[in-house]
């Protein structure tokens, strides 16, 4: 308010500026000259008191009436004619400047009257409007903000690589988004990390330096110094990441190893559904068959494709942003809309999803949940994306299962011909799935989709290694691995077949020649012909070990169809610049929900604009949010934005469904509104009630966890 009273000041002295200015053009005194033709009145021939008889004092005084005369007619000639405009000249012009300046002022005291008014007046207006209108400064705001990828992301120059898998981490990540390693071990040892990840790649270790640095000296103990360092499997895993690169060969661009794995990969997606790998000088035990989608017309040139391949993961992120803005459809062209149905949102989804044509993928989507009076402009599409990946991920639904890292697995008996008990629709979900989260790597939604890497190397197209087992059956990997030691396996009465568990409520005791029915709750498959004939002996040992790892480590039929959906909504080219971590993490986001960065990128409007994170409600939200379990600050973020997911690069990259970044933002709700949160969303935003105190706040909280996180209602 300082700047309007400063205002009111300057023109209070200007007020009295032109007051005094207007006393001081009065008149000086100066009396106007009148000129008299008569003179005093007296008795006929007593005149100026001149006698009749004296007649030389008449004479005298006719003289010097006659001097006067002439002296009169002299000044007259000389002065100005009273009925001449310039006679009264000097007098005239003083009264005119007067009523001029007079003028003046009235019409500056008007202007200034009117200038306070309103001036008070607006300061009325904007206080009624934030009482009764508390949304409308940010309904102000452009829809569209211009702050591109670069700007949002930051530099790559704060992020902190990990020694172990060499994957560069965001700042605000307090450990390494691939291989889980904290930043902390990663920056005080680093140099026996590295020596452990050369040793899970077989290659030479280098000696570590024998005396530490005085900075590590001081910041680590002696008992963490003589730990010995031991690698996760997940580490391990991540460490071999890089035995893989891209490189261009007979002008395409393929997956080629490095000196301990030295192959070459072409891929090809036949007709005829079947998926080929041909790997060139690499041992059958180590290389199998995988999928990289369509054999296509790259649109990128190859040398282009190896060299984004070989970027940083922030670089790589900000060229696939670039390609997806460069491939999706312009607003102009319509929309793709689907209409679903909550009680029967799966059904809907897979059948209008499938029923796209190609064209149609790439334009912006919009969802409409039946009965609801909701509009799509972000929240509802970001629901959706949850709702049905939790739907199609179930399961209940037969198409996948749990793997041993903790992800999910195809489920082997839903590739089961329908008549011997496989899942009647196994092929329509799997393409439904591919298409659904190459619309969602189009959309910018992460998903809490966590497959097991060697699905999403097999999307990719590259060589599924025999390690990678342990992923989807950490027991079989180990079983395997036993056998291969054993001198004599002939005792064991193994052949060359292996059962599969039939979970779908459908199909007969019929057989075929690669499956035979063998109860009706357990399929046979031969791994070779009369495979069920043929026993294991130490001669064959190495091959029923290399098919019975084929079998489970590479499913053909869903991976074609998985690839076959996914491809038909991104080219392939696009994905291809990415290893199989790097496209969990740009499909699955951030894995925890981190309260500081949250903090960190969080805007205030309404009363919490002014103070922002100093206020003492928006402290007590804070507070309250960090009290949360994992599980429930996900919930949380789930009802605040549609999506319990964070973008790989965290709350900084939150978008809507336009692309543009839009951060979370905390806006407050006047005294009279309901005590609990209310959330947008479409706009990344919850309106905070002010509360008197903490335990209310805390309380509102809860009742809003406690509620269904997804659903629209009119407030």
């Amino acid at each position: 308010m300082m700047h309007r009273s400063h205002l009111i000041v300057a023109l209070t002295l200007g007020a009295a500026g032109a007051a005094v200015r207007l006393r001081g053009a009065a008149p000086d005194g100066r009396e106007l000259r009148i000129f008299l033709n008569e003179r005093v009145a007296g008795p006929r021939g007593q005149r100026d008191g001149v006698g009749p008889d004296n007649k030389s004092a008449r004479a005298r005084r006719r003289a010097r009436q006659h001097l006067r005369a002439q002296k009169k007619i002299t000044r007259r000639l000389q002065e100005p004619d009273p009925e001449d405009d310039e006679y009264y000249h000097d007098d005239d012009y003083e009264y005119e400047s007067t009523v001029e300046d007079a003028r003046e002022a009235f019409i500056f005291f008007v202007v200034v009257a009117c200038l306070i008014c309103c001036c008070c007046g607006s300061c009325a207006a904007r206080r009624l409007a934030r009482r009764n209108y508390p949304h409308g400064r940010e309904l102000r705001r452009p829809l569209l903000d211009d702050t591109n990828a670069e700007v949002a992301l930051g530099s790559s120059g704060e992020d902190w690589p990990c020694p172990v898998c060499r994957h560069a981490n965001p700042p605000s990540r307090s450990c390494c988004d691939v291989c889980r390693l904290s930043r902390k071990d990663a920056l005080s040892r680093k140099d026996a990390y590295e020596n452990e990840a050369r040793r899970a790649n077989g290659l030479p270790v280098e000696k570590e330096p024998a005396s530490p640095s005085l900075a590590n000296f001081f910041s680590r103990s002696t008992d963490e110094d003589e730990a010995p360092i031991r690698l996760t499997p997940l580490q391990k895993r991540a460490a071999r990441r890089h035995r893989w690169r891209r490189a261009v060969e007979n002008d395409g661009i393929v997956w080629r190893g490095d000196d301990s794995s030295p192959a070459s990969v072409v891929l090809e997606l036949r007709d005829d559904n079947a998926v080929i790998v041909e790997a060139a000088g690499a041992s059958a035990d180590l290389t199998g068959e995988g999928s990289l989608g369509h054999k296509y017309a790259s649109r990128t040139k190859p040398e282009e494709l190896e060299r984004a391949s070989q970027l940083p993961f922030r670089e790589k992120y900000l060229w696939f942003e670039r390609e997806l803005d460069s491939i999706r459809s312009a607003p102009g062209d319509g929309y793709a809309r689907l209409d679903v149905r909550r009680d029967r949102l799966l059904e809907d989804s897979v059948q209008q999803l499938l029923a796209l044509e190609p064209k149609h993928l790439r334009r912006w989507m919009r969802v409409q949940f039946s009965d609801e009076p909701g509009i799509d402009v972000g929240g509802l599409e970001r629901e959706w994306f949850s709702l049905a990946c939790a739907a199609i991920l179930d399961q209940d639904v037969g198409v996948f299962a749990g793997a041993s890292d903790g992800g999910l697995k195809f489920d082997p008996s839903a590739s089961l011909p329908p008549d011997l008990g496989g899942h009647p629709r196994s092929r329509e979900l799997y393409e439904f799935f591919g298409r659904f989260i190459g619309k969602a790597l189009l959309e910018r939604v992460p998903l809490d989709a966590r497959l097991a890497s060697p699905i999403y190397a097999q999307l990719l197209g590259r060589v599924v290694e025999f390690e990678d087992l342990r992923c989807l059956d950490e027991d079989l990997a180990k079983n395997l691995k036993w056998l291969l030691d054993q001198k004599d396996v002939s005792g064991l009465g193994l052949d060359f077949s292996v059962s599969i568990a039939r979970r779908c409520p459908y199909g007969n005791m019929s057989s075929s020649e690669e499956f035979v029915a063998a109860s009706s709750d357990v399929v046979v498959k031969e791994l070779v012909e009369n495979g069920k004939n043929t026993p294991v002996t130490n001669d064959n040992v190495h091959d029923y070990v290399r098919l019975l790892w084929r079998h489970h480590a590479c499913s053909n039929d869903a991976v074609y169809h998985l690839a076959r959906g996914l491809y038909a909504v991104l080219p392939p080219d696009l994905l291809s610049v990415f290893d199989a971590y790097e496209l969990e993490l740009l499909l699955c986001g951030a894995e925890e929900v981190d309260v500081d960065d949250w903090e960190r990128h969080t805007e205030y409007a309404g009363e919490y604009r002014r103070r922002g994170a100093n206020h003492p409600v928006v402290k007590w939200w804070w507070r309250a949010v960090r009290a949360l379990e994992p599980q429930d600050r996900a919930k949380l973020l789930q009802f605040c934005t549609g999506s319990a997911r964070v973008p790989s690069f965290g709350f900084r990259a939150l978008q809507r469904n336009d692309g543009r970044f839009q951060r979370f933002c905390v806006q407050s709700l006047p005294r009279t509104a309901p005590r609990f949160p209310r959330a947008h969303t479409c706009f990344n935003r919850v309106d905070l009630p002010l509360y008197a105190s903490y335990a209310e706040l805390a309380a509102g909280l809860r009742v809003v966890l406690a509620m269904e996180a997804t659903g629209f209602t009119m407030d």
